[in-house]
């Protein structure tokens, strides 16, 4: 029997610089969003998502984002959220969820 070699996807693996190139092309009315996407070889869909949000005046980040959730702490307000729970365990004195 094959083992499982895990799942095999290209998502996230195209080239920031490839999406900065083709916004500019679609943009500038050189090319379709179809047309693009193929030539820069970049998602269709996140081209057009781009695109959209450059319409309507927003910063738009051009390099892969997979996911739908961003951090809530910044790390180093997590490390300091952490030591002190860990000291407060300590002096046994543990948090509950309540």
């Amino acid at each position: 029997m094959p083992k499982f070699k895990g799942r095999i996807s290209d998502r996230g693996k195209w080239d920031e610089n490839k999406m900065k190139e083709a916004v500019k092309n679609v943009m500038e009315g050189k090319l379709s969003v179809r047309q693009a996407a193929d030539r820069f070889d970049v998602p269709r869909s996140s081209l057009h998502d781009r695109l959209k949000v450059l319409k309507s005046g927003k910063e738009v980040a051009f390099y892969p984002k997979l996911g739908r959730f961003e951090t809530t702490f910044s790390k180093n307000f997590f490390m300091q959220l952490y030591e002190h729970v860990k000291e407060l365990d300590n002096r046994l004195m543990p948090l509950s969820r309540k």
